[in-house]
């Protein structure tokens, strides 16, 4: 899925709150500088009827795939005409919404004139055609169309998610290995499209760069924090140059949300790790090795367990 999962993400966050991390919490966020106001139960009916003028589109801010969609309104100067409302995914998150404004249980969802429209990259889409067609944001030559499309197709952020959660030493190389060879293909799809950039088409910011940005926005500090590590090495030089621009456009300032509430928020996915890890007698017979010894155990165990049974 291209969205956050509300189910998910509610066990993952706990009690954390965003609008206590944010300033002037206490007040309702302004439609005005698209901070977003949370998203009430008196919005559904405007929000779903089949008659509503009205063109919402419903996010988290922590959540990088609703990330993905704010940005693009902004980037495609359509903010003005969408109205960007705040979701609680946390223990807080009311049922309602779930039921009637994200019934596919995802952030972001948009909806237009009571019409549902699920899924970041489908919502980016549809940002584009409806308000930018011709601004090339996915693309103005079939070149630039079939970039934009081996992007957004070979982004894979399970890796991202694997190290991060990872709390087990036996595995932290491999999962690191696996998050620098997903970024390195990318790197790559980088360099064929454009070896100057700074972005995925040269000069002009694209939605295969919008894609990936919300990711990196979190990640690099949250990873830098609990692992360590650098995502972003002199052996990545192309996305550390888009990334360097990026956070210097409009479109990044406006929707931006601080690094050390990613810290806090992505934590619980960290903390959440420690769970999975396997101690070294679980890790020794689920090798190859251990395997074959527990088939043996598991043997012998059924057959001291028939001759008792017999005896008896």
């Amino acid at each position: 899925s291209d969205s956050c999962t509300l189910r998910s993400l509610r066990s993952d966050f706990g009690a954390f709150s965003l609008t206590s991390k944010m300033t002037s919490a206490a007040a309702p966020f302004t439609v005005a500088d698209q901070r977003g106001r949370k998203v009430q139960e008196s919005d559904i009916s405007s929000i779903t009827s089949a008659d509503s003028k009205r063109v919402s589109l419903l996010g988290n801010r922590i959540c990088p795939f609703a990330h993905r969609a704010w940005i693009t309104l902004h980037e495609l100067n359509a903010q003005d005409d969408v109205e960007y409302l705040h979701a609680d995914i946390g223990p807080t998150k009311p049922d309602w919404f779930t039921q009637y404004l994200s019934p596919y249980g995802t952030v972001p969802v948009m909806w237009d004139q009571g019409k549902i429209v699920p899924e970041s990259l489908v919502v980016m889409k549809y940002i584009f055609e409806k308000f930018a067609p011709n601004s090339g944001f996915y693309g103005g030559t079939p070149y630039e169309k079939s970039r934009v499309d081996l992007m957004l197709g070979k982004l894979d952020v399970g890796p991202i998610y694997g190290f991060l959660m990872n709390r087990d030493p036996a595995e932290e190389e491999s999962k690191k290995q696996a998050l620098k060879t997903m970024l390195e293909g990318i790197e790559k799809i980088y360099e064929e499209s454009s070896p100057i950039g700074p972005y995925l088409l040269g000069e002009h910011l694209s939605a295969g760069d919008v894609a990936l940005v919300p990711f990196f926005a979190r990640f690099i500090p949250v990873i830098k924090h609990y692992h360590h590590y650098d995502m972003l090495d002199a052996s990545l030089p192309r996305l550390s140059s888009m990334w360097e621009h990026a956070q210097k456009r409009p479109a990044f300032h406006a929707t931006a949300v601080d690094a050390q509430t990613f810290i806090e928020a992505y934590g619980m996915y960290y903390e959440r790790g420690l769970k999975g890890v396997k101690s070294p007698i679980a890790r020794f017979f689920s090798s190859p090795k251990g395997a074959g010894l527990s088939f043996v155990v598991g043997g012998a165990a059924v057959a001291c367990a028939f001759l008792l049974s017999r005896r008896a």
